[in-house]
């Protein structure tokens, strides 16, 4: 039986639009080289790759190394690395990176705080951070728990953890207004503690493109998780 976090891993995997819409709001501000942390199965890897001269991948589940290395192995433009943020950067040979990505990882260390000053200890002047993590502590829930996540986050606090590493914010909003409805009842309400394989994929085919246009038009008051682009003053 799979691990809560590998299996919501291959759900998301399979969310085309989902996946694009993170990777699409990182892309201006992903060139050079990026090291991302965390790197999972390498869904979102694999959408940064033509935007990226280099990518270091980071990964510190064996499991979920594994599948990176079947997936990015034979790939030269790609460096794979399994281990912690912490011990990462003692493993590559790369002394700066333009571009750090932590998507979905943030909120599974207990010391976010530490864990961001660190990378920014690693970026080149001008770098740029970039961000995904879930929104609002009040949709906290058993699902949450049960894939590890200290956490979830509101622009305000996010921001400042952000500022105090030494970074200046470009980019902070809400992102998928309507997933965070979803979530509520789903997992607030109804208290589910996995993600339904089906609903996901007509959420995605159906839902997202109609969530993306409203909020490219009209930043979202609130949503299911936040977007933050910064860069390394």
């Amino acid at each position: 039986m799979k691990e809560p976090v590998e299996y919501e891993l291959d759900v998301l995997a399979d969310l085309d639009n989902y996946n694009r819409w993170i990777a699409e709001s990182f892309h201006p501000f992903s060139s050079g080289s990026l090291i991302e942390f965390g790197a999972g199965i390498g869904t979102l890897s694999a959408l940064f790759l033509p935007y990226s001269r280099k990518l270091t991948l980071v990964e510190p589940s064996p499991e979920l190394f594994k599948k990176l290395e079947t997936k990015f192995a034979a790939d030269s433009q790609i460096t794979l690395i399994q281990n912690s943020l912490e011990l990462a950067f003692e493993k590559t040979a790369e002394k700066d990176f333009d571009t750090a990505l932590l998507s979905n990882v943030l909120e599974h260390i207990e010391d976010d705080q530490a864990a961001l000053q660190m990378v920014s200890k690693r970026l080149r002047p001008g770098g740029h951070l970039l961000v995904f993590v879930p929104a609002l502590q009040a949709l906290y829930s058993d699902l949450d728990r049960a894939v590890g996540h200290h956490r979830r986050y509101h622009l305000q606090d996010l921001k400042q953890k952000a500022q105090a590493a030494g970074f200046e914010i470009i980019k902070l909003q809400y992102f998928d207004w309507i997933g965070a409805l979803l979530w509520w009842l789903a997992n607030i309400i109804l208290k589910r503690t996995n993600i339904n394989p089906k609903s996901a994929k007509l959420y995605d085919q159906v839902g997202i493109p109609i969530t993306r246009q409203i909020e490219r038009l009209f930043p979202p008051p609130f949503g299911k998780n936040i977007i933050l682009v910064a860069r390394k003053i």
